[in-house]
């Protein structure tokens, strides 16, 4: 099969058969109530199957009463896919939150057999009511029955309170009802005092019967701006529960909790998640919560994938310490590299003050400015724009708040409170997200396209430090591709500190989760005079940047003063690949896909 340039192996036809069965068994109404994982890698072809399915099925005289509802991440998804029916134009409808969009088909939803619209909006539209209570999602008086949710699908979001958020919401309510100010004031200090750990009850009167002072909270919720109505609503639905505390290096205090977000009749649905296959969360939703079907994975073959791993920090804290280097070194890449063919790079947000463009620009020759295009994480799924693009820059890969994994782990297996997330599981998650991440942003690029089972020729270069896990992870997710070093601009160390950081790198490399006491190493360097030692290696700056690089940091073994050394960075809130801008308005959806 050759369609748009791509030839799909027999695998690859497989997998989208047994798609195209499950869509059938929908419209036919044989599917037992559970979710439909399919996760075919992206560019195999799962969106033109589906425009097939739906060709067919509003052709079919016997399938004149079943109606469609595609789930789509984003807006500008919702008109491309529209754009995609267009010879079905007057039976489709739309149902988002752009007006102008929803009204661009000139088609009702009660009149039409396709209904598009955003997660968002079915999450929004079904807040404490079933799927089929909705009358948006029916036609002709039934739930709509074939129901597909494009991308990443999770059953909830995290719910993440902090004593900062708190604080921010202490202006607004007091403009509402002072008492309600003084409540949150209080509940800041009981926080504050709370063991790391614990359960913790938030107190009712934040919640539904709280009286005059909810209704005060539900209004700072509907009309606050910036993070304040994310902060105010997760107060509301915390309102007399019991649920965890966690307290950052920093002595941020936070709850941690997790909302359902889906109706509980929602199901049947098939999911058409490229990320199915490496996503962890997946795993754990089928194997605790039971109601999650994955068909049969069908990988591609990467041998046409080259990946070239800058091995030092990717975080956002990186590119605020050490821009200028990173710059430099992904400039002099592109301009060495390729200068004459295009390139995509994928960005933090506001890594460098949300000028990263403009900055990488600067450092490139103007003549190569209209080749260069850019993505933040966050908006790193999704678009087909840079498919023909062959060379792709990861500048550093997302780290999300720990909280949040924990929240997320806790989410997939539907946990209770009381119950205690281990470190085994809150690393299958957390190496499932770096996994999910880094597979959808390459993939914007050619790598999505294929040539029989394998992807389209592509190098892409990824910045990220050894202890992330994130170069040992990448043959997994990629299977096939070929990953080297590559090091665009080498730290020059000199005399013992060279000599510190080569034993270092050995330690580290033979036990990845050990301790190196700095007395120890100040003995395999034969340095007896401790200032000396002090002075010439650790406290030098070139030293401490390669600890950075090698994603190391110091610790305290022992109780009291305990003695110095160094282990993997493992801070519980933020290190140099952690995001350390907490948002409340966290939205798994955007930035994880």
């Amino acid at each position: 099969m050759t369609r748009y340039g791509n030839r799909l192996s027999q695998s690859m036809e497989s997998g989208l058969r047994k798609l195209a069965e499950h869509l059938e068994a929908m419209a036919e109404e044989a599917l037992s109530p559970r979710f439909y994982l399919s996760s075919l890698d992206p560019g195999v072809g799962k969106t033109t199957l589906l425009i097939h399915f739906i060709h067919r099925l509003l052709g079919s005289s016997r399938h004149d009463d079943v109606a469609i509802l595609i789930c789509l991440s984003r807006l500008e998804e919702v008109r491309l896919f529209r754009d995609k029916l267009h010879d079905h134009r007057h039976t489709v409808a739309i149902h988002t939150s752009d007006v102008e969009l929803n009204h661009s088909t000139h088609v009702t939803p009660a009149e039409a057999r396709v209904l598009l619209t955003t997660q968002q909006m079915v999450e929004q539209t079904c807040r404490d009511r079933r799927f089929e209570e909705v009358g948006i999602f029916r036609y002709q008086g039934r739930p709509r029955a074939v129901r597909v949710w494009d991308e990443s699908l999770q059953p909830g979001s995290p719910v993440l309170l902090s004593t900062d958020d708190l604080g921010a919401l202490l202006g607004p309510c007091r403009r509402q009802d002072a008492r309600l100010a003084d409540k949150i004031e209080a509940l800041i200090e009981q926080l504050k005092n709370a063991p790391e750990g614990c359960l913790f009850k938030v107190p009712e009167v934040f919640g539904p019967g709280g009286g005059r002072m909810s209704e005060a909270l539900d209004q700072v919720a509907r009309e606050g701006s910036d993070t304040v109505p994310a902060a105010a609503d997760h107060l509301m639905f915390l309102a007399g529960r019991a649920v965890p505390v966690r307290r950052s290096n920093l002595g941020l205090t936070m709850l941690l909790d997790y909302r359902e977000t889906l109706p509980d009749d929602l199901a049947p649905m098939v999911i058409l998640d490229a990320s199915g296959r490496v996503r962890t969360s997946y795993g754990l939703w089928q194997q605790e919560r039971g109601d999650l079907v994955r068909l049969k994975p069908v990988r591609k073959d990467y041998g046409n994938l080259r990946i070239r791993v800058w091995e030092r920090g990717g975080g956002k804290a990186s590119f605020r310490r050490h821009g200028e280097t990173l710059l430099q070194g992904i400039a002099r890449t592109m301009q060495k590299e390729a200068p004459e063919e295009d390139w995509l790079v994928v960005h933090h947000k506001n890594g460098l003050s949300g000028r990263f463009k403009e900055e990488l620009l600067a450092r490139l020759p103007p003549e190569m400015h209209d080749r260069v295009g850019v993505l933040h994480w966050g908006d790193h799924h999704g678009t087909n724009r840079f498919a023909h693009v062959r060379n792709v820059i990861l500048a550093g890969t997302m780290f999300l708040p720990e909280p949040v994994y924990e929240a997320q782990a806790r989410l997939a297996c539907g946990m209770d409170p009381e119950e205690t997330v281990t470190p085994d599981r809150l690393e299958e998650i957390r190496q499932g997200e770096h996994a999910h991440a880094i597979l959808q942003a390459l993939c914007r690029g050619s790598v999505r396209g294929l040539q029989g089972d394998a992807c389209a020729p592509c190098t892409a270069y990824i910045v990220a430090s050894r202890a992330s896990g994130i170069p040992q992870m990448l043959p997994g997710i990629f299977p096939g591709c070929h990953v080297e070093t590559w090091s665009p601009i080498r730290r020059e160390l000199k005399g013992r500190v060279a000599e510190a950081v080569a034993h270092v790198d050995r330690v580290f490399r033979d036990d990845p989760e050990g301790v190196l006491l700095y007395s120890d190493l100040r003995e395999a360097l034969g340095l007896h005079d401790a200032s000396n030692f002090r002075r010439t290696v650790r406290h030098a700056a070139a030293f401490q940047a390669a600890l950075e690089d090698m994603g190391l940091e110091e610790t305290l073994v022992g109780s009291g003063n305990g003695r110095a050394g160094i282990r993997k960075a493992t801070s519980v809130f933020t290190s140099d690949d952690d995001d350390d801008e907490f948002d409340p308005e966290l939205d798994l959806a955007t930035l994880t896909g």
